[in-house]
């Protein structure tokens, strides 16, 4: 594994609210669509969880308990419809209010919000290395590009 060669992701696993591509280096990705506005994106460099619970994500509830929640529960989210366009580059996924489009190739996002009838692009993924696959630790690194 090297900066040279980023990992190549590809769809392996679509139910609803969520989306599973996994990478030809042993990496996985996680796409869930939560919520209209809210698509959430996992990103396991290794293939898997070193920490399997949260407690950031509470859908109708105050607070997460104590013993935190798992990373794959859906509950308390109405996981709406979408539209997935899949092809050998890119896979891109629209809600009634986000769209967010992933580069196969080293794994890139952007995401847009819809505007009445404008899609705006609201952030993207650093152009290069905008997550940590191994390459200098085994520490978690996401780098955004901020657009206006």
């Amino acid at each position: 594994m090297s900066l040279a060669t980023p990992p190549r992701f590809a769809l392996t696993a679509h139910k609803a609210g969520h989306l599973a591509l996994d990478s030809d280096q042993g990496d996985t990705a996680h796409v869930f669509v939560l919520e209209n506005d809210i698509i959430r994106v996992l990103v396991l460099p290794d293939g898997r969880l070193n920490q399997p619970r949260t407690f950031a994500i509470a859908p109708g509830a105050e607070d997460v308990a104590q013993e935190g929640r798992d990373r794959f529960d859906l509950a308390g989210f109405t996981q709406p419809e979408f539209t997935l366009e899949a092809n050998t580059e890119s896979l891109r996924i629209e809600t009634a209010a986000i769209r967010l489009t992933i580069r196969l190739a080293g794994f890139f996002c952007s995401w847009a919000l819809r505007s009445g009838t404008e899609w705006r692009s609201a952030a993207s993924d650093r152009p290069t290395q905008a997550y940590n696959f191994g390459w200098w630790d085994e520490r978690v690194y996401h780098y955004l590009r901020w657009l206006s």
